[in-house]
Parts: structure tokens; C-alpha cells; sequence
């Protein structure tokens, strides 16, 4: 029995919940003698695949065909996979295989192609079935509150002169998501997108570059939540920097060779702040953000338990010239913050690469012996390990709740409780608080603050811990 047209794989792909979908392929003898087909089965009983041409003891002679039609009526939105058994009395192929798959699929479906004008939360979710493009010259403003699923590897692009405003909110997120988690999707690509893109309040999660570039460049398989980059391939011809504003956001569970969670390059300087980058991989180095050939602001952010396989767990610079400022890096692997060299020289002003007020905590800063240490301004960073600079400093930052991954700092004046929603008080305070570089404004501490930044995530935020000791009085 053999073969069956037109392949051994039937894909019923992408079929709306409560509706169904068909499969048809004909199998054929292509032998010299006649065969019976006995029978054909799906031995998962409780399978969403079912079978609509039943076949008992059907004799096919030399060159016969014989049309299978298989139903998907998906329950769930999920990747599809089960398997047709058709048992013959062929004597080299008694049980032939066929595998079967199909994917359920809810929402507004977004099929492969340009996108422009208006998601909204009404209509979604909105399902991806195909890579797609913002329009050259459009915009593709998304709501508060919209989830985005990619039911397939596929690839979201914002090229030139297109923008991506995907504003969420602090209750109503936005989502970027896979139908299946373990397949992935592609990520978002930044390409020659210059600086108008803005994500805030958005999670993007189970994006996944695979570990060859099938022939595409680096574009491929580095980056995996967000890829910043330029391209001399892609209109207009020559890179043009990507520097979206990355704000509020969440970026976890995502993976790449380079660059797991955030990867930027081709002179981009994105804005990086107040986001959470957490339990993202890099097969090499990078594991939350990898930055190589770019700039920008670094601030602000819990970057914790990501792992890469090589070097550089958490942030890592090559040839980069980023201000780190204000970040809570803790327990990634192998290293917190891995810095090379960058590509400034000692009389541009720009040179010493600030390294400010960060708690580097439960991993530690690699530094390469083979450039000057002075390319980077590290100072007034609580880090484990120890490092000389000036307000550098070595001890336990008394996190309020590390093991539940709330890295606010105990005060004694009351610390920020990220669950309940309120100010709590502790029975001991953070040395990390006031512990800032005096020169760094205070920002957005709340009352009482010691007119001195914390170090940390929090530190200048709404959210900063507050002081036990304002002008020498003691704060009830």
C-alpha cells in the first residue's frame, strides 16, 4: 500500500472552535496484486479527530483508489496531533500511519500579510495564523486589554515607516502570546523602525527563535521577545536604528541564541524601563537582554532568573555603550551584568558608561580583562562579590519577599506590598535604601525619601521603600 497522496501528513489547519474542518487524501495501490483495507481507526478514543469515511474489508485492485476524509472538530484553542491507522492485508505495509494535525483557533483570525488601523479589546483575542507586516506608512494602535495569539511559529514585523503603539494598562495588559506554548512564536521584530514604537503595559511570552537561521542571518535566531536591529536588505536599503519605548512591561518565558528576552543592535537605543524580564534562556549569551552594536536606557527593571548557556545570564553589552541604572538583577546565570568592551574612546563624552545605583544580587558582574575598566562608571551598586568604585557596597539587600519574587526593599517606614496593595511595615531596613548616587534626582520616592534615590528597581519610582530617618527625626 503505497503511497498515499498527496503525504503521510494530514493538516486540517486552522479551524475555529465549535466548528469543524475535513482532511482528504486517497490512498492508492500502486502494486501488482489486489489488497483488502480492513479497517481504519484512531486508537486515542477520546480524540477531537474523527473518522467520516469508514472503511470495512474495501478491496482496491492494481492502480485503484480509495478516497479517507478525516473531521477535526477542535474543543480547545491548542495544536491538534493524533494519528490514522489503516490496516490492510498488504504484506508490506499490513499498518500504515497517517499523522494528523490541526489547530483550534478563537477570536478574530489574522491571517498572513500587512496589518494596520485598530485592535481592539472587543474583538479579541486575535489569532495569527501566518507572519504578518505592519504597513509601510501605517500604524497599528492596540487597546488595553487585547490578547494576541500566534497559533504557529510565526513572525510579527514592524519595518519602515511603520509603527506599533500597543498601549496596556497597569489592570488591563496587553498580551502576546502562543496558541502552543511549546512551538512559540516568532517574536516582535523591530526593523528599521526608527524611535516612534511604544509598548507599555504589554506581556510578551513563549516567543522562541529556532537554534539554525535557515539561511535568514542573524535576524532568526537572536532576540527572542523583541528584536531591535537595522538591516541593509530590508526598504529603505541602508539600517535605519530601531529604538522602540519598552515600558510596564512583561517579558518572560521566551528564547533565543543571543539575546532571550530583548536583544539590541544596528545603533538602536531603546528605551528599556520599569519592566520585569524574567525566566527567559539564551542557548549562548544574553539571556535577558543582549546588546551588541547599541545603546540606550536600561532602568528600572527586575531582571531575575534568566539563564543563558554560555555567558552572560542576565544583561549583556558587547561593543554596546547602555546607561544601566536603577536595575534589581538577581540569580541569573551564569553572570548578572557581563560587560565587554564598548566602541567609545576616552575623549568622547559619552565614555564611562554609567553603572548606577543597581543591586546585582545572587550572581555577579563579569567584567573582560582586555579594555580599560574605566569604559564603565560603576557606582553606588550594591553587588555580591564586591567591586571597587565609589558607594559600591556589599550586603544583603533584605528583599520584602524574594522567594515569591517581590524584590521591593523592607523599611521600617513601611515598604510598597506589591499583593495587598498598600504600605507594610518591617522590623528591619534595606541599606540599600538612601544608598543611591546623591547626585541621581530622587524622582518619583514618595514622602518621606531622605532626598537621596534607593538603589534597586524601585529606587526614584512611586514604589520606593521609605526612609526611617528624614533631617534627623524619626519617622512613626
Amino acid at each position: 500500500m503505497s503511497p498515499i497522496n498527496p503525504s503521510i501528513t494530514g493538516d486540517a489547519g486552522f479551524v475555529l472552535l465549535d466548528t469543524e474542518s475535513s482532511i482528504s487524501f486517497d490512498v492508492v495501490n500502486t502494486g501488482k496484486i489486489d489488497f483488502n483495507i480492513e479497517s481504519l481507526s484512531i486508537p486515542d478514543v477520546n480524540s477531537v479527530f474523527s473518522i467520516v469515511t469508514p472503511l470495512d474489508n474495501h478491496l482496491l485492485a492494481p492502480g485503484d483508489s480509495v478516497t479517507v476524509e478525516i473531521r477535526l472538530n477542535p474543543a480547545e484553542e491548542k495544536i491538534y496531533t493524533d494519528t490514522l491507522e489503516i490496516h490492510s492485508s498488504s504484506s508490506n505495509a499490513p499498518v500504515k500511519s497517517v499523522s494528523l494535525r490541526g489547530v483550534g483557533i478563537a477570536g478574530t483570525i489574522i491571517p498572513e500579510g500587512t496589518v494596520r488601523g485598530d485592535w481592539t479589546k472587543a474583538e479579541s483575542p486575535y489569532t495569527v495564523t501566518g507572519d504578518i507586516e505592519i504597513a509601510k506608512a501605517r500604524t497599528l494602535n492596540i487597546e488595553p486589554g487585547v490578547v494576541v495569539k500566534f497559533a504557529g511559529h510565526f513572525k510579527f514585523t514592524i519595518g519602515y515607516r511603520a509603527t506599533l503603539t500597543a498601549l496596556g494598562t497597569e489592570k488591563e495588559n496587553i498580551v502576546f502570546t502562543a496558541t502552543d506554548t511549546d512551538e512559540g512564536w516568532f517574536g516582535l521584530r523591530f526593523i528599521n523602525s526608527s524611535d516612534e514604537d511604544k509598548l507599555e503595559y504589554c506581556t510578551i511570552e513563549y516567543a522562541k527563535k529556532p537554534r539554525s537561521s535557515g539561511g535568514g542571518g542573524y535576524e532568526n535566531i537572536m532576540g527572542g521577545a523583541i528584536l531591535c536591529c537595522g538591516s541593509w536588505d530590508a526598504e529603505p536599503g541602508y539600517i535605519v536604528p530601531s529604538s522602540p519605548t519598552i515600558d510596564h512591561c512583561l517579558i518572560a518565558n521566551n528564547h533565543a541564541e543571543y539575546g532571550g528576552g530583548i536583544m539590541l543592535t544596528d545603533d538602536s537605543e531603546a528605551a528599556v524601563t520599569n519592566n520585569r524580564i524574567v525566566d527567559n534562556s539564551a542557548d549562548i549569551g544574553g539571556a535577558a537582554m543582549y546588546i551588541v552594536y547599541g545603546g540606550g536606557t536600561i532602568a528600572n527593571n527586575i531582571v531575575v532568573h534568566n539563564n543563558a548557556g554560555i555567558i552572560g545570564g542576565g544583561i549583556m553589552t558587547w561593543f554596546g555603550w547602555p546607561s544601566i541604572i536603577n536595575n534589581t538583577i538577581v540569580h541569573n546565570r551564569p553572570s548578572g551584568l557581563h560587560l565587554e568592551m564598548t566602541p567609545l574612546y576616552p575623549w568622547d563624552p559619552d565614555y564611562g558608561r554609567p553603572v548606577l545605583n543597581n543591586i546585582i544580587w545572587q550572581n555577579e558582574i563579569f567584567m573582560a580583562d582586555d579594555f580599560p575598566k574605566e569604559e564603565y562608571d560603576i557606582r553606588f551598586n550594591n553587588i555580591q562579590g564586591g567591586w571597587d568604585g565609589d558607594g559600591n557596597i556589599e550586603v544583603d539587600p533584605l528583599f520584602a519577599d524574594p522567594e515569591n519574587r517581590d524584590y521591593h526593599l523592607k523599611s521600617e517606614a513601611r515598604h510598597w506590598d506589591q499583593v495587598r496593595k498598600s504600605w507594610v511595615i518591617d522590623e528591619e531596613t534595606s541599606p540599600c535604601i538612601d544608598a543611591g548616587d546623591p547626585d541621581s534626582p530622587v524622582g518619583d520616592e514618595p514622602a518621606f525619601h531622605g532626598d537621596r534615590i534607593n538603589m534597586g528597581a524601585f529606587g526614584g519610582t512611586p514604589e520606593a521603600s521609605k526612609s526611617l530617618e528624614i533631617s534627623g527625626h524619626i519617622v512613626n
